[in-house]
């Protein structure tokens, strides 16, 4: 499979792809999932197989599911230590500035949780 990330950089399944073409030899199956789940605007595929385009199109999933999936994430927390984290990449890459008034980790989730 080709893709091209769109952006400065992309995190999937511990592996950083800067912004830019790849070819993927043997994606596995959760890539494939974050790939074809991945917004338009993030990435686009080049190139895939058929066994590949198929696990890219059950990627995606219906308003429904994700609203719901979100909904839980604001729950859980793990929506806002995701927020966090992309904050913490973003000021290390330059591509945002620190903000000194940014709470440490556990206190903006615990601050942002939906009960």
């Amino acid at each position: 499979m080709k893709i091209e990330v769109l952006v400065s950089q992309w995190s999937a399944e511990g592996q950083t792809f800067a912004g830019g073409v790849h070819e993927i030899e043997k994606p596995t199956k959760k890539l494939l999932g974050l790939v074809g789940a991945a917004p338009d605007t993030t990435l686009t595929v080049l190139s895939a197989s058929k066994d590949e385009r198929a696990a890219l199109k059950a990627a995606v999933e219906s308003q429904a599911k994700s609203e719901k999936r979100y909904a839980q994430a604001q729950r859980d927390g793990s929506w806002h230590a995701g927020n966090y984290d992309q904050y913490l990449l973003d000021v290390e890459n330059g591509s945002r500035e620190p903000d000194p008034s940014m709470p440490d980790r556990e206190t903006y989730i615990a601050e942002r949780t939906v009960s």
